[in-house]
């Protein structure tokens, strides 16, 4: 089983056993991208967890996810066109549920490092979450082409970004450290498949459904009060 997240990296708590039993017998049955030699080499300085990927709504929220998906995988568009706009809106935005999406390139596609790149440098622009989402709904025009930059490009250009800084970002390979520390950070939990996710310091893998998350809120927010959040989806 992949290494949970410390207390720190996690903010979280284990899962109970019953769930914990559920998680394992899910992961086992869910849809995924399997890793194929995703390339986390070494930079001169590798930045925590706090540090990177975009977080969707408020820190005190009593069921905290990090999830590692590949722009490219069909698991995780499936993941994020049919389940996390539900979860966003219904456990996110009322504040019962942190959520930390960390950029990863499994390996498996040509396309998915230089759309994570893209990504990123949409996130220095504080357009993370429609770039994404974007990303995902076309995924068909850029997944298998040549060059995907233009269409990289003309969604970030359609989400308000400024197109020089765009191109500076890209040029000067500014995501690169945030990018591979987010790999290494994968590296160490063992992670496998995509779109990954650790739970509360529980990791499972697999484009769940959101019956599913429901079940998983459900016994981690039973008790908790949740405070009002957001979903712009930030950087830390």
């Amino acid at each position: 089983m992949p290494a949970m997240l410390s207390e720190d990296e996690g903010r979280g708590r284990p899962l109970p056993a019953v769930l914990a039993a559920a998680l394992a017998v899910a992961v086992l049955l869910a849809p995924g991208c399997s890793r194929a030699g995703a390339d986390a080499e070494g930079t001169a300085r590798q930045l925590p967890i706090q540090e990177i990927g975009f977080d969707f709504g408020v820190a005190e929220a009593p069921v905290q996810v990090v999830e590692f998906s590949d722009f490219a995988c069909i698991y995780c568009k499936r993941f994020h066109t049919e389940t996390f706009p539900r979860i966003k809106e219904q456990f996110i935005e009322t504040g019962t549920m942190r959520w930390k999406y960390v950029t990863y390139a499994s390996g498996m596609f040509k396309n998915g490092l230089p759309a994570a790149y893209a990504a990123e440098c949409a996130g220095e622009q504080e357009l993370f979450s429609e770039v994404a989402r974007q990303f995902y709904e076309r995924q068909e025009e850029w997944k298998g082409v040549g060059e995907p930059g233009p269409v990289f490009e003309a969604v970030v250009q359609e989400a308000g970004a400024d197109i020089a800084e765009y191109r500076a970002c890209l040029s000067e390979s500014r995501p690169r450290t945030r990018v591979q520390s987010g790999q290494a950070v994968a590296a160490r939990l063992g992670v496998n498949g995509t779109p990954f996710f650790v739970v509360n310091g529980q990791p499972m893998v697999g484009a769940q459904p959101f019956e599913f998350w429901q079940d998983v809120i459900r016994v981690l927010s039973r008790s908790a009060a949740p405070d009002s959040g957001n979903g712009s989806g930030t950087r830390p």
